[in-house]
């Protein structure tokens, strides 16, 4: 457990799970309520995503796994309501969560797309949800190695092995083929984890009467490049009235510009004398921002700021 855990400390991390628990909050005008969830996650000491979705959406039921020796996790728990499990979700859940429950999966793996994570989404897609109104959310590393014969194998993963999760395709002579992976790149990767991930649940939920809806595709970057999807799983009929009604799936990037506490306040202070600029005909619209500010941004930074600025957290020391 380190300061990467800590999601309070990490800008775009922070700025991401406030837009979901915000955004989730709009399922309530299709009836989804929360209270009557389980939520679980998986190990940390700080608790951040544990704490906030139980203020915003009101779940007391809450299931953490906690890796290895689990006495920090037991004394930095929260709430009394927050049960900790030791040992590791892909070995443990099958006999601790209970499925009878509409259940809050928030699968922080923070590490690339694997078998293993494959396995798991299996597992519990396939046979173990049976409520309607699952939630499912995977947070993934999204980035190829940087080594050139690991990030070959890597992505002879995508081309061998992930492709079997993917929709046949007929070929001219109207046979089904399984389709390729082409050209494998960091800037597609993200997009590639959707293609298979979003094939498996297809694969897992043939046959049921279950549908699901991708809710939210997020890219962000703290320390590296991440990925989040989240997926519903209700019933047919919900599903296409929230397509058909609510759900925009397009890929949000997080990408907040670090701030001191001054220039925070600086850009505050002048938001709408920014934001008429940006809009505005003038000429020489950094320069004029510039002046605004005191300091420099650049245009895209600008732009990112006004956008999650009611979402930007900003950290202080704090002695004891």
């Amino acid at each position: 457990m380190d300061i990467k855990n800590n999601y309070s400390l990490r800008l775009n991390k922070d700025i991401e799970r406030k837009l979901i628990a915000r955004n989730l909050l709009a399922l309530k005008k299709y009836s989804y309520v929360f209270d009557d969830y389980l939520y679980v996650g998986f190990w940390s000491i700080y608790f951040m995503d544990f704490k906030l979705f139980h203020k915003m959406l009101g779940i007391n039921n809450m299931l953490s796994f906690e890796k290895g020796d689990s006495s920090r996790s037991q004394f930095n728990n929260p709430y009394d309501f927050i049960k900790i499990e030791e040992g590791d979700f892909s070995d443990r859940y099958n006999s601790v969560v209970d499925f009878n429950k509409k259940i809050f999966f928030r699968l922080d793996y923070e590490c690339p797309l694997s078998n293993d994570i494959i396995k798991d989404i299996d597992n519990i897609v396939r046979s173990k949800i049976t409520k309607w109104g699952t939630i499912l959310s995977l947070s993934l590393h999204c980035q190829l190695p940087l080594n050139d014969e690991k990030k070959e194998e890597y992505i002879n993963k995508f081309r061998e092995e992930w492709s079997w999760y993917l929709a046949r395709k007929k070929n001219s002579q109207g046979k089904e083929e399984l389709p390729k992976f082409k050209h494998v790149t960091q800037e597609n990767l993200a997009q590639k984890y959707i293609e298979i991930l979003e094939g498996k649940i297809k694969d897992c939920l043939r046959g049921r009467e279950l549908d699901y809806i991708i809710l939210y595709k997020y890219n962000y970057r703290d320390w590296s490049k991440m990925f989040t999807i989240w997926f519903l799983l209700d019933s047919w009929e919900k599903i296409a009235e929230l397509k058909r009604n609510f759900w925009s799936v397009e890929m949000v990037e997080i990408d907040a510009p670090v701030l001191t506490l001054k220039e925070k306040v600086a850009f505050n202070v002048n938001l709408n004398r920014i934001q008429k600029i940006l809009t505005g005909r003038s000429q020489n619209k950094d320069v004029k921002i510039s002046k605004k500010l005191g300091y420099h941004l650049k245009n895209r930074e600008v732009k990112a700021y006004l956008k999650y600025y009611k979402e930007y957290p900003h950290f202080t020391e704090v002695t004891i």
